[in-house]
């Protein structure tokens, strides 16, 4: 539980067409983001809509769409961008290996840790 929701908080810059999804100007537990998208990919790649949270605050991501292109909206924030389905999952999972790649560099440790060895694994 504290890897996931209290170490390593990050600056993270997520950005899809014009809108800023989660910007760097804040912090994100690291962790926690790497697996809340990593069940975002899986539904993603299996069709399904998708949404993920911050432990920080309230503020809900959905990505909603049939089909080839998604809808990409904040729960607090108005606008919306649209992103192909089969354009962001590759994206969704570089960025997963390369938080477990950091994390297992800065803390080597870290490799044995069946939490942190879910960031290497295909999204389910």
């Amino acid at each position: 539980m504290d890897l996931r929701y209290k170490y390593f908080g990050a600056q993270v810059d997520f950005v899809i067409d014009d809108m800023t999804v989660i910007s760097k100007a804040g912090h994100v537990t690291l962790v926690d983001l790497a697996l809340s998208l990593w069940h975002v990919e899986g539904r993603l790649a299996s069709g399904e809509d998708a949404a993920f949270g911050f432990t920080e605050d309230h503020e809900v991501i959905r990505l909603t769409g049939p089909g080839l292109v998604l809808t990409v909206q904040s729960s607090l924030r108005p606008g919306s961008a649209r992103a192909r389905r089969q354009a962001l999952i590759p994206e969704l999972a570089a960025f997963r290996e390369a938080v477990y790649e950091r994390l297992v560099d800065e803390v080597p440790g870290l490799a044995g840790n069946p939490v942190i060895q879910k960031m290497r694994s295909p999204a389910s």
